[in-house]
């Protein structure tokens, strides 16, 4: 019997794009690459947002659980009583936890900002997701009114 070891490696994935004005399409085949110094900068505006302070922090963080749990399992015309825009990634990926989960109160609701862990279905392969939930309240539930994927 052999021992299975586990290694952790880090790489970019490479991902040759074109664009023709009003979108872009994938050009060629994906591949991974070494990690190398990349070259720019980035400037990232810093919102000002006050922490929530409220008592739902619990029951928000069990529907950021179930609303994860239900976007990688549910249909996407299943997501629409829990999502504006509905979506999912039902069949790629599998959830596995919230890191780093942040509360806001913002103008209309609360703002959740972490990061989604998710392992594809068939190699485990954990990716994370950061993300911006804005939420609202409808009917006695939280509602996703805004998905940023980040």
């Amino acid at each position: 019997m052999q021992d299975k070891k586990e290694k952790e490696q880090t790489g970019l994935l490479n991902i040759p794009v074109i664009a023709n004005g009003t979108g872009y399409a994938v050009k060629g085949t994906p591949y991974f690459s070494s990690t190398y110094g990349l070259k720019g900068t980035i400037q990232v505006k810093a919102e000002e947002l006050p922490e929530y302070t409220g008592t739902q922090s619990k029951a928000i963080e069990a529907f950021l659980q179930d609303f994860f749990e239900k976007y990688t399992t549910a249909k996407k015309e299943d997501m629409a009583y829990m999502m504006k825009v509905p979506e999912t990634v039902q069949g790629f990926f599998s959830f596995a936890k919230i890191n780093n989960l942040t509360l806001y109160q913002g103008k209309d609701g609360v703002i959740a900002k972490g990061i989604a862990v998710f392992e594809e279905k068939e190699t485990k392969i954990p990716t994370d997701e950061s993300f911006t939930i804005n939420l609202q309240k409808k009917g006695g539930q939280y509602f996703v009114s805004d998905f940023k994927h980040e």
